[in-house]
C-alpha cells in the first residue's frame, strides 16, 4: 500500500504487515511473523509474540513488547526504541543518528561571536555576528552534519565545549588546529555570485582573490580550489587549483574560464587550511571588473 493515511492496525494472526506513506501510527496486535514500516510514521508499536520488525523511516518510537526475535531499525530520526521481555536481536544501523532540532547556543572563537543553530537533519546553521553572515558548519564523514552537538562556551577555561554526534565523548574547539579530532582535515569553504541579466554571454577571463594566504595545514601543501555552477547550483564545473605560496606577493587566480549569461554563475572556493582572510573576490568579465562579496 502506498497512500496516505493517519494509521495502520491489524489485530490478532497476521503473516506481514507492510507500510510505506506517511501514515501517523502502525500497530501489530497479537501474533505478528513480519512488519515492515517505510516512510515517516510518528509511532511503530508491535506487542506479543513477534518475529521480525523492519522499520526504514524516520519514526520518532519504535516499541516492541513481549516476545521477540528481530528488530531492525535503519533510518533517521528514530528518538525511541524499545524492546520488552524475551528479545533476541536488535539491529540499530543509520551511521550517524541524525537527531530533532537540539539547541541553539552562542560562543566566541578566532575573534568572532558565533549563533549556532542545530536543524537536526537539516544540519547545523552558524550566524557569525562579528561579519553578519551566516555559515553552514559540517564534519566531514557525517552526513551532513556538524559535530559539536549540544555545546556551549566554558567562560571560565575560555574552551567552546560540544559532545560528539555518536558518542558520549566530549571534544572542544581548538583554532589553531587544522584537523578534526587529529586526522581529518577541515575544509574551509566560501560562496559568492556574479548575478547578470539578458541573454548575452558575458565572457569571464579569470577570478582573483586578495587577502592573507599561504597558510599550511600540518604537511599538506595548501592548494585554493574552485568551482562555478551556471545553473543555480544544479552542477558545478571541474575543479580548478591553484597552490599557495608563503609569498605575499603572490598573485591568485584563475584563468580561463569561460563564458556565461543570466541569471548569472555562482562560485565555491575551498580550501584545507590554505586561505585565512579573504578581503575580497574580483572577476574579470568582458574586460570589466565584476566584484564578489568575500
Amino acid at each position: 500500500m502506498t497512500e496516505i493515511f493517519q494509521s495502520v492496525r491489524a489485530f490478532n494472526s497476521a503473516l506481514q504487515a507492510v507500510r510505506s506513506s506517511a501514515g501517523a501510527t502502525v500497530r501489530q496486535h497479537g501474533v505478528v511473523v513480519q512488519a515492515v514500516t517505510r516512510g515517516t510514521a510518528t509511532v511503530v508499536r508491535v506487542p506479543s509474540a513477534t518475529v521480525q520488525i523492519v522499520s526504514q523511516s524516520a519514526v520518532t518510537r519504535v516499541k516492541v513488547a513481549q516476545s521477540f526475535v528481530q528488530a531492525i531499525r535503519r533510518g533517521s530520526l528514530g528518538a525511541v526504541v524499545r524492546e520488552a521481555l524475551a528479545t533476541v536481536q536488535v539491529v540499530y544501523t543509520t551511521g550517524i543518528p541524525e537527531s530533532a532540532r537540539a539547541r541553539a547556543w552562542a560562543f566566541d572563537f578566532d575573534g568572532h561571536t558565533f549563533y549556532a543553530l542545530d536543524l537536526g537533519v537539516s544540519g547545523t546553521l552558524v550566524y557569525d555576528i562579528t561579519t553578519g553572515q551566516w555559515s553552514r558548519f559540517v564534519t566531514a564523514g557525517h552526513d551532513g552534519h556538524w559535530d559539536m552537538k549540544n555545546g556551549f562556551h566554558w567562560r571560565s577555561g575560555g574552551m567552546v565545549v560540544g559532545g560528539h554526534a555518536a558518542s558520549p565523548a566530549l571534544q572542544r574547539l581548538d583554532e589553531g588546529s587544522f584537523f578534526d579530532e587529529g586526522w581529518r582535515p577541515v575544509e574551509y569553504e566560501v560562496r559568492g555570485a556574479l548575478p547578470v541579466n539578458g541573454k548575452d554571454f558575458r565572457r569571464q577571463y579569470s577570478l582573483r582573490l586578495v587577502g592573507s594566504a599561504g597558510l599550511t595545514a600540518g604537511d599538506i601543501t595548501p592548494v585554493l580550489k574552485m568551482q562555478f555552477s551556471d545553473d543555480q547550483g544544479a552542477s558545478w564545473s571541474a575543479e580548478h587549483t591553484v597552490e599557495l605560496k608563503q609569498d605575499t606577493r603572490q598573485r591568485i587566480e584563475f584563468r580561463s574560464l569561460g563564458a556565461f549569461t543570466a541569471p548569472g554563475r555562482i562560485f565555491r572556493l575551498y580550501s584545507e587550511g590554505g586561505i585565512k582572510f579573504i578581503a575580497y573576490v574580483e572577476a574579470d568579465i568582458g574586460g570589466e571588473n565584476g566584484s564578489i562579496p568575500a
